[in-house]
């Protein structure tokens, strides 16, 4: 079935207006929820870990899994938690850095880079048509990776997440309330280019990307067999606990 619609180069669409409501979000490597990242989230992320790897839940939510999904390679490992114990490591030694700094300054993955390309071709076609550019909202593409992975278990024309919610539930989830969104999945294209360019000779996937009423984006990638699976949140200015972005 995945080759079939690998070789269809499949993607599918919808948006929608959704009301979202609010949950406390958390931030990349947060995964406790008591707003500092050290070596008790690490702890947390080693249980879950082990937990996966012996076939039970992880019992983390979906809003956890994200935050311990530190180095954005969608799985959450024993590596993740030690990412956070070196950089615990290195604020307790006196580094000010954000986690989201420090991994920065170690690079990025090849998957965050794609996410990033997809942005920018994008906002290159939305220059075409004399559009203003997106904004890339952390928040959004925190969304966006739960959704890319999702799509690695259930992918269709209804958007529905792998337990039967609607897609954009996923924003309450991290804490994006009260806006007008959009969505683009997609899977079985190898690059940024390649999915976008099906995007935009899709005339729903391209109302998405050329809305002029969206102000930001969020773009997540997750593999699965070998395969790429793409999503991308729309909306516009993101209500995110109380403030607006951008």
């Amino acid at each position: 079935m995945k080759k079939r619609m690998a070789a269809g180069l499949a993607a599918l669409m919808m948006g929608l207006t959704a009301t979202a409501l609010p949950v406390q979000a958390l931030s990349l490597g947060n995964v406790n929820g008591d707003g500092a990242v050290n070596a008790s989230d690490a702890a947390v992320v080693l249980i879950a870990s082990a937990a996966m790897g012996a076939g039970r839940s992880s019992g983390l939510s979906s809003a956890q899994l994200q935050a311990a999904n530190v180095n954005g390679d969608s799985a959450v490992n024993a590596t993740d938690a030690a990412v956070i114990l070196i950089y615990a490591a290195a604020a307790g030694a006196g580094s000010n850095q954000t986690l989201e700094e420090y991994l920065g300054s170690q690079g990025k993955t090849q998957y965050q880079q794609y996410a990033d390309e997809v942005v920018r071709l994008v906002n290159v076609e939305r220059k075409k048509a004399g559009l203003d550019p997106l904004y890339a909202a952390p928040v959004l593409n925190q969304a966006a990776q739960i959704r890319a992975q999702e799509c690695t278990k259930r992918i269709d024309e209804t958007h529905k997440r792998p337990d039967g919610r609607d897609w954009n539930t996923v924003l309450a989830e991290v804490g994006i309330t009260n806006v007008t969104c959009g969505e683009n999945v997609a899977m079985g294209f190898a690059t940024p280019e390649r999915v976008v360019n099906a995007w935009m000779n899709s005339s729903a996937h391209k109302a998405n990307i050329l809305k002029s009423a969206y102000t930001c984006i969020g773009v997540g990638v997750a593999e699965q067999d070998g395969y790429l699976y793409w999503a991308q949140e729309f909306t516009g200015g993101v209500k995110f606990n109380g403030a607006y972005l951008p």
